[in-house]
């Protein structure tokens, strides 16, 4: 009887502990379910993150070789118009110059036919003085 009672004993407190073990091990795997859920929501919010700091980078990277390439394009047309304004000076210059040119031959040209003029009439003058 004394073991009969006392493997009854025995049985019920190892019962016992094989519900606490049972809840015991309930509770881990709600914690690691937990966990896990966790887990996997804070990677994807670094995967979020991760994206759109990726997103982000692109743009800025679009965004700055437009703007070398709008440099580029605008560069290249101010080089064009600085040409262009040049090749105006220039035949302005040009111009200009011929003008200067032409009103010295004009000038030349007037005073050659005074000094011929003078020279003339100094002639006739001393003829008439003989």
């Amino acid at each position: 009887n004394q073991t009969e009672s006392k493997l009854k004993a025995r049985a019920s407190a190892d019962e016992k502990n094989v519900e606490e073990l049972k809840h015991d091990l309930e509770s881990a795997q709600e914690h690691a379910a937990e966990e896990e859920k966790s887990l996997e929501a804070r990677l994807q919010n670094e995967e979020y993150y991760a994206n759109q700091t990726k997103s982000k980078l692109k743009a800025r990277f679009a965004a700055k070789a437009s703007a070398d390439e709008k440099s580029e394009e605008e560069l290249k047309r101010d080089l064009e118009s600085a040409r262009e304004q040049a090749a105006k000076e220039e035949k302005s210059l040009e111009a200009r110059l011929q003008n200067e040119e032409d009103s010295a031959n004009q000038t030349e040209s007037k005073m050659k036919a005074r000094f011929a003029a003078k020279a003339s009439a100094d002639e006739k003058s001393e003829e008439e003085l003989k």
